[in-house]
This record gives structure tokens, sequence and C-alpha cells, in this order.
């Protein structure tokens, strides 16, 4: 990682301190928008962040491949960021998640700290529209899609706006065909990894590394009950045909067996 000159950007304040703030300014208020590009390159003009280097800006590629023949039918470069570029060799901060709609037209696709979702046409590569969350600092680690392809539910990290490291984890679930927010969640206090909805698309179901399932009604928007069993990180997540029952894989070596409709352990 390339640190800041910080002696530069001391002698910059002492020099300037009115416009030194013009610019933080600036740079807080892009923030609050959601905007991590123009924030981040108000900080790189300013000196508080190393130069990005513009050659690997599209260093992350997306490619689509024919299982059959094994040949590449899509090639799209990914943008990339100072945050993602200093974040390359943390997986566990710059993963990236993807995942085709059931119907096998659209991909969704989500690369690095502060990538929004992008929804792309499966056959031609073009992009259909940007799922952008209005919170700072957002990273998305689990996609899933309504059986239809209709809604699609993603979970995402986001690091508070004051900067000090507080972590909060919350679900949103997207029309897929306007890109509108249409549900918001929030209740584990760790990492959600798995998303499933249920046959009729009434429940959404989410797994988190805190070891517990949490089932929310997309009608009303309210938490219907917890799962709780794991004594690990839940790895694995879904329903069965019928809607009744949910299966679950645990990094603590078991699978469980849930019905769906009371949270009780067959």
């Amino acid at each position: 990682i390339v640190m800041p000159d910080m002696t530069k950007i001391m002698e910059r304040m002492q020099k300037d301190p009115k416009k030194m703030q013009e610019e933080m300014k600036k740079v807080q208020e892009a923030m609050k928008k959601g905007d991590m590009s123009a924030g981040l390159a108000v900080l790189e003009s300013i000196g508080m962040t190393p130069p990005i280097n513009k050659p690997n800006k599209t260093s992350n590629i997306l490619r689509l491949l024919d299982v059959a023949t094994g040949r590449q039918l899509q090639s799209i470069p990914q943008p990339s960021s100072f945050i993602n570029d200093m974040l390359s060799g943390s997986s566990a901060m710059s993963s990236s998640t993807i995942s085709f709609s059931p119907d096998g037209r659209i991909v969704a696709f989500a690369s690095g700290f502060t990538s929004p979702i992008t929804l792309r046409d499966v056959n031609t590569g073009q992009e259909l529209r940007t799922l952008k969350t209005t919170t700072i600092w957002p990273s998305i680690n689990s996609l899933g899609w309504s059986r239809d392809s209709r809604r699609l539910a993603s979970a995402q990290r986001t690091i508070k706006g004051n900067f000090t490291g507080d972590i909060t984890f919350s679900i949103k679930v997207w029309d897929a065909q306007t890109g509108a927010e249409l549900n918001s969640f929030a209740g584990h206090n760790n990492f959600v990894n798995g998303l499933a909805f249920s046959r009729d698309g009434r429940v959404l179901a989410s797994a988190s590394y805190d070891s517990t399932i949490k089932l929310w009604d997309l009608s009303s928007g309210v938490e219907l009950r917890t799962l709780k069993g794991h004594s690990g990180s839940i790895a694995a997540l879904g329903f069965s045909a019928d809607g009744r029952f949910i299966v679950s894989g645990s990094d603590d070596g078991s699978a469980r067996l849930w019905n769906a409709q009371t949270g009780e352990m067959r």
C-alpha cells in the first residue's frame, strides 16, 4: 500500500486551511449521496489518498463462458477504485459475488468494496441497470433471486459514515425490472452469506455468520422468526420445493432441516 505524504498534506493545510476545509466538505457531501467515486477523487486531488494506478482501473473482468464448449461469450471490464486496490489482498473485504436469474437471462454482479450491483443481459453483455444504495461504504457479499426472476435480494455490510469502524449488516430486496428498492431488513449481527426466496415468493430466508437463520415477510416487511440451532456460521441455505421446509448447512459440520411455518428443527 502506498501511503500519502502527510508532510505535504500538513503544509497544504497550514497554507490555506479554508480551502482544505471546503475540499473536505465536498468529500462529506459526496459520501452522504453515496457517490464514492466523486468523494475519493477529491481525496486523491488533495493528497489524502495515493493516486490510483490508472492502467489497472479495469483489471477486474466479468467473463461469461459457455459451459458445454468452454467458449468465452462475454468479457466485460469492471471499474476499480483506490479502496478496492488498497484491499485487493483481503478476500474478506474485496470479495465479489455473482448470481444468474432463474430464467437464465440476467446476471447480477458486484465486485469489491463500495461497488454497486450491476444487472447485465447474458446474451449481449449489455448493462441493463445499476442498483445503487444510499448507505456509506457498502459492500455486497451475497445475492439471491426470486423464482420468477423479478426480484433480487442482496446482503451488504456497511461501515458507518463517522469512520469509527462500526459495521452494520442489512438485506435489501430490489425490483429487477425497474431497479427500485422494495424492502430493507436489518437484524443479523454478522455477515449474511446466504439468501433464499420461498417458492411462492412470500418469504425470504437469510443465513448468517452469527449462526442464525431469519425469515422475513416480504409483503409486510417484518421479521417472522429466527431459527437457532447451529453453533457455527451457516454456509448453505434453501427451501424445499413445497416451501414447507428449510435446509441449512453450517461450518459446525451439521446440516439441519427446519419447519418453515413453526421454526422447529426436524
